[in-house]
């Protein structure tokens, strides 16, 4: 189960983004969840490791993933966009 992770809704699916796996392994992967058929998909990985960083649905649709901490818990000034 992943932990320190953030999260956008995707019109009626959730982007799950990065995050922290068990053992404090960081992650880079991307996973969307729709809670109508309770089912994760996979979705494109991160540009980077990345932990305790925002999601935010912006108005095009698309999802700004910033900030954060990668796996050698350096913050991060990166910004990637899904979508």
């Amino acid at each position: 189960m992943k932990h320190q992770s953030p999260a956008a809704w995707l019109s009626l699916a959730l982007l799950i983004a990065g995050g922290t796996l068990a053992g404090d392994r960081v992650t880079a992967s991307m996973e969307i969840f729709d809670p109508a058929s309770n089912v994760f998909t996979a979705a494109p990985d991160l540009a980077i490791w990345r932990r305790t960083h925002t999601a935010v649905m912006l108005a095009d649709g698309r999802v700004l993933i910033a900030g954060g901490y990668d796996r050698k818990t350096q913050a991060t000034a990166s910004a990637w966009l899904y979508r």
